[in-house]
């Protein structure tokens, strides 16, 4: 056995030692909640008050915003999705139908949800705009989202 082979068996060994069989009320602070008390991040004429919201389980109101847009982009995603495989699936049954009523039919309903797509990217994109500005220096800005590329994308994944 290599040397390597024998130091890596040897480190597994003391890992699974040291991980036991998970009893871990040995351990110092067992049975109590997590204390996060590092403040090294926030600056100091902030401190006291990061400190009273995070007692009171309050959070600021450009954290609460930057949690809804990331469900909201992910919703966002969903539904663009969604709506590039009705478009697919339309397109596919018109094709195998040889039904050019059903071609304009399935092309019109998407004009339909590609409006109605681009308005919620815009609404998005003027929330994020909001979060932009309020968020502290420190924390990075976020893109707004391209709704045209996003559907180009998407369209391309259902070979669009």
């Amino acid at each position: 056995m290599s040397e390597t082979r024998k130091s890596q068996n040897w480190l597994d060994e003391q890992i699974r030692q040291l991980i036991g069989d998970g009893n871990v009320a040995h351990l110092r602070g067992a049975g109590k909640p997590l204390v996060w008390e590092d403040e090294s991040l926030v600056p100091p004429d902030w401190q006291l008050a990061y400190r009273i919201m995070r007692q009171n389980n309050i959070a600021p109101e450009w954290m609460v915003l930057g949690q809804e847009l990331y469900e909201e982009e992910a919703r966002l995603r969903r539904i663009v999705a969604n709506i590039a495989r009705d478009y697919a699936a339309r397109l596919q049954t018109a094709e195998r139908k040889g039904s050019a009523v059903l071609e304009k039919e399935a092309r019109t309903r998407w004009q339909e949800a590609r409006a109605r797509w681009l308005a919620l990217v815009a609404d998005y994109n003027k929330r994020l705009l909001t979060f932009n500005v309020s968020k502290p220096s420190q924390v990075a800005q976020r893109v707004p989202l391209d709704g045209e590329t996003l559907l180009r994308e998407t369209l391309r994944v259902y070979g669009l």
